[in-house]
């Protein structure tokens, strides 16, 4: 069969689509439905395949048949994405090169894509109000973390442009057609080296190559103590967890990330551990039960004052499964003789970790980023977890107690 002026790459999709079919079988809206579901039942195509055979028959319906298909792809179902808590990312930012930190700290503290932050131009930074402009019309505050180390680098970025204006070899292709010498066309993080554009004598410094980066975090994760697979996109979804922990409202990360589908933001939902309590726990007359009621009640009410009341309480009280540490060495003598007598802990424990242990160490010192509400919710959780006692160091508190 001879299809008039249909695309090469629908061709092949139409004429598989016929063969499933009894020859001369008048085709109907119900057909083209069903073949399009069977396609994935096992989720192995990839959605950008799926996409492409339904607008294959849409375009045989329409321009043979003479029939209007609306009917989208079946929504897929995505996998919940790496993630990596914040101590992780510290580690893993420590084995990355100097040269490069700006480019990961990036994609970590604004939750950038990776093409997203090597396309940015010297437009596209306004260093006097410390913003970042991206498509779609958003705008990235810079951190004043990494304000000093922008400063620095666009600095050096005008010395480099002066020098290489000099010699003329500053051209750049243009977002459009053409080539422009100006410095506000020019890469914001560039090649190290000048090269030719392709097929012309122009010389200047390109945008840095994607592989450049992969080949790094790769060799950064090889180096690192946790075992997890590391991309440039897991700094992106660990920015994104790290919101929706802090009480970020859905629609706003939406924006801000650029999702085009509420959907796509909701998958990071999933990776945000609710703990539940049965109410019969309640009815334990104990001091646990009592503190577990004191933080139900600060999660309606968070604030700092009323955490650090509940740690000096819990300080005084007796018979509890939360031990405050008084003071740096009292905490270090803990783990030294967890270590020796090897019991069942766990060391770090944060807002992510949801396993059952004996002793359970929770330092707040690194919550110290996180609001109020979701300090409050990590001791409880921590709190339900062990199995018989937690032992917590604040600094703050301990301070404040050891002062008065």
């Amino acid at each position: 069969m001879r299809l008039k002026n249909c695309p090469q790459q629908y061709q092949r999709i139409i004429k598989r689509f016929l063969s499933s079919f009894e020859e001369n079988k008048c085709l109907l809206k119900i057909d083209a439905f069903s073949y399009i579901e069977k396609l994935n039942e096992d989720q192995r195509m990839s959605l950008e395949n799926h996409r492409l055979h339904a607008a294959a028959l849409k375009w045989y319906y329409k321009n043979i048949l003479g029939i209007s298909l609306n009917f989208k792809v079946p929504y897929r179902t995505r996998s919940l994405p790496n993630t990596l808590s914040f101590d992780e990312v510290q580690e893993l930012l420590k084995e990355l090169p100097q040269r490069y930190l700006l480019l990961f700290q990036f994609m970590y503290g604004l939750g950038m894509k990776i093409g997203e932050v090597l396309k940015l131009r010297m437009k596209d930074i306004d260093i006097n109000n410390g913003k970042v402009f991206l498509s779609k019309n958003r705008e990235y505050k810079i951190p004043m973390y990494l304000f000093e180390s922008v400063q620095a680098h666009f600095k050096s970025r005008q010395k480099r442009y002066i020098k290489d204006r000099k010699e003329n070899h500053c051209f750049i292709p243009k977002d459009s057609r053409g080539f422009s010498t100006d410095f506000h066309e020019q890469p914001f993080f560039a090649s190290r080296k000048r090269t030719k554009l392709k097929g012309l004598k122009l010389i200047g410094r390109q945008f840095i190559d994607p592989s450049t980066l992969h080949v790094y975090i790769s060799q950064a994760q090889n180096k690192v103590k946790f075992y997890k697979r590391t991309t440039c996109m897991t700094l992106r979804h660990s920015f994104a967890l790290y919101q929706l922990q802090n009480e970020c409202n859905e629609v706003v990360l939406k924006q801000y990330l650029g999702h085009t589908d509420i959907r796509q933001t909701l998958n990071y939902k999933k990776l945000v551990r609710k703990v539940y309590f049965s109410p019969l726990e309640m009815l334990r007359d104990t001091e646990t039960s009592r503190q577990m009621k004191e933080l139900n009640y600060l999660q309606r009410f968070p604030s700092e004052e009323g955490l650090k009341e509940f740690i000096h309480q819990a300080q005084k009280a007796t018979e509890s499964k939360i031990c405050i540490a008084k003071n740096i060495e009292q905490w270090q003598k803990w783990l030294e003789k967890a270590k020796e007598k090897k019991i069942d802990y766990i060391e770090n424990a944060c807002e992510n970790y949801n396993l059952n242990r004996d002793y359970i160490f929770l330092d707040l010192r690194k919550l110290s980023s996180l609001r109020p509400l979701k300090k409050i919710r990590t001791i409880q959780a921590q709190l339900a977890n062990s199995q018989k006692k937690l032992l917590i160091y604040a600094s703050e508190v301990n301070h404040t107690a050891n002062s008065t």
